[in-house]
């Protein structure tokens, strides 16, 4: 009969190992960017009109939903590190392209928050670049 607890111990060790080498950079820490450091990002003033009307109602430090602000806080984005900054816009590409943002429970009540597929594509394209600059 199969040891459940010797294979359970063989994944634990190997997911473990395969984790640390994916997190465990090495050679020049200069080729990887500095991820610890805080980065102010760059946000253009079309991205930031974007950004007032359709994000900042939930997604800020003074808003009512709870569930936005613990997602994203764009008036804390500038304070965090560069790895989570790079995180942050990597989960906005991913959210708008899933066409998820903004909901349409706030586009209902609140139409004028309504991306344009323009719009959108303004935000995705910012985001990633803003990211893939970051992981330079």
């Amino acid at each position: 009969m199969i040891n459940m607890k010797k294979i359970f111990g063989v994944f634990i060790v190997t997911a473990t190992a395969l984790l640390v080498s994916a997190f465990n950079h090495t050679g020049n820490s200069e080729n990887f960017g500095n991820y610890d450091s805080i980065s102010e990002l760059d946000i253009p003033d079309n991205i930031q009109g974007i950004l007032d009307n359709s994000c900042w109602g939930c997604h800020n430090s003074e808003s009512n939903n709870t569930k936005a602000k613990m997602k994203l806080k764009f008036d804390k984005l500038n304070g965090l590190k560069v790895s989570k900054q790079v995180s942050k816009l990597n989960k906005i590409v991913k959210e708008l392209n899933k066409g998820d943002m903004p909901p349409e429970k706030s586009v209902a009540k609140y139409p004028d928050m309504a991306l344009t597929p323009e719009a959108k594509a303004e935000l995705i394209e910012w985001a990633k670049a803003t990211s893939e600059e970051l992981m330079k």
